[in-house]
């Protein structure tokens, strides 16, 4: 196997680093670069050698080689889709006390993936994983207290752990406790923190805290109005994906808000959030598609289809 001749000369170099103490035996950066070769971009051209540097580690009991060889085997693109070995890796993993085995088997239960549904399995592997400092588990604790899944409904236990998750940098977590300050949900409502908490999340490419953000300032409910800053705001966020900001350009520059009125534009904005699913925007885009029909001329030559 070569090194692939697309990298940067210096991550070349860190590369063949890699490569070679996977290579003397070092269980550690086998499951590092079986990682890499089992993820984009490398997963449709080394996916094999990914699977093999996983294998070597897994032979030296490596925690995380078995949790990385589960997702390569059941859902890494273009893989083998081996569900009954690659499930047999995970448990293995959980076994070993990796975080990210245990997160993982506590959503598949909640969800009911591979196992029967049970919550209260669910509630106990994310707590294993979180006493492991996964943050991610402190998350999906939080959505259990939130949506009351397994256990009551109860916000402020939620905001606790999407605080904790949050403060820990997740991005996701740090947008829902931005939501939970800006309605008053587990603690009082301070729109100061809702916007740090939203621009946190933003920083780190989130395009609902985006778009949070685009409104917050576009409504001035909260805060003085600042135009200048929501359309900036929703170009982020719809730079990232955001459908309902794509929607909202699509009508500024529609109407002409905020923007010289731009139907091409606009057009594009709609296609491009209805090619995204969103269905208002799929509405618009037809709407502004379909050219309108005149009315009839009551003084005009009767229509085509009565002529002889």
């Amino acid at each position: 196997m070569s090194i692939p001749f697309n990298l940067h000369k210096v991550v070349r170099t860190h590369f063949r680093e890699l490569k070679q103490m996977a290579d003397s035996g070092s269980a550690e950066h086998q499951n590092k670069l079986g990682k890499i070769f089992t993820n984009q971009p490398f997963v449709g051209f080394y996916l094999n050698d990914g699977i093999k540097y996983l294998e070597m580690a897994v032979q030296q009991n490596h925690p995380e080689a078995f949790y990385n060889l589960f997702i390569a085997l059941v859902q890494a693109p273009g893989g083998p889709r081996d569900e009954a070995r690659g499930y047999e890796y995970l448990f293995k993993a959980v076994e070993l006390n990796c975080a990210l085995a245990q997160n993982h088997l506590g959503f598949c239960y909640q969800h009911g993936q591979f196992v029967v549904k049970d919550l209260e399995k669910a509630l106990a592997y994310y707590l294993l994983a979180s006493g492991n400092g996964l943050a991610r588990a402190d998350h999906n604790l939080a959505t259990l207290y939130f949506m009351g899944q397994g256990v009551p409904k109860d916000y402020e236990i939620a905001f606790q752990w999407f605080e904790k998750a949050a403060k820990q940098g997740l991005h996701v977590s740090q947008f829902n406790l931005g939501e939970m300050y800006l309605f008053g949900h587990g603690c009082e409502a301070d729109i100061d923190k809702a916007l740090d908490w939203f621009t946190q999340a933003g920083n780190q490419g989130n395009h609902m805290a985006l778009f949070a953000l685009a409104n917050i300032y576009f409504e001035g409910v909260y805060i003085p109005q600042d135009l200048d800053k929501a359309f900036s705001y929703y170009e982020q966020a719809a730079q990232l994906g955001n459908s309902h900001s794509l929607l909202v350009l699509g009508t500024i520059y529609e109407q002409g808000v905020l923007k010289p009125q731009d139907i091409p534009k606009a057009i594009s904005m709609y296609r491009m959030a209805a090619f995204l699913g969103n269905e208002e925007a799929k509405a618009e885009l037809e709407r502004l598609m379909t050219p309108e029909k005149p009315s009839p001329d009551p003084n005009g030559p009767p229509p085509s289809r009565f002529l002889h």
